[in-house]
């Protein structure tokens, strides 16, 4: 079932995923240093593995399994100025890739956060 467009625009916006990663760390390291209970930060690191995730693969969230096998990559106007079209494809591509980095990133602290984040408070 297609995506409706209001939750495909949260789903593959790096501001709003960015900030739910943010929030859900900053929310449970709060908690866990209030309750000495530092399984709430390493489940912080869940969310932030599933934020990156999304923003990893916006571009088939974004078109969806069957239009992703459709689409171009690269927009070749055969020498002619590009179109709106055009223009608008270059861009939600570049926006892919720019998600598609801060998603692995977000995968990587994530990853580290859920699998060790419960021995910071032995640290601390």
């Amino acid at each position: 079932m297609p995506l409706k467009n209001g939750l495909r625009k949260l789903l593959t916006s790096q501001l709003v995923l960015l900030t739910i990663a943010i929030a859900s760390v900053t929310l449970s390291l709060f908690a866990s240093l209030k309750s000495s209970q530092w399984h709430w930060f390493q489940r912080s690191g869940a969310v932030v593995v599933g934020a990156g995730a999304l923003l990893s693969t916006r571009r088939l969230v974004r078109l969806g399994v069957a239009a992703l096998y459709r689409a171009e990559t690269v927009i070749d106007g055969g020498g002619a100025a590009p179109t709106k079209e055009e223009e608008e494809a270059m861009r939600q591509w570049l926006l892919d890739l720019s998600a598609m980095r801060l998603g692995i990133f977000l995968l990587a602290v994530g990853t580290a956060i859920w699998a060790y984040g419960d021995l910071l408070g032995a640290l601390l």
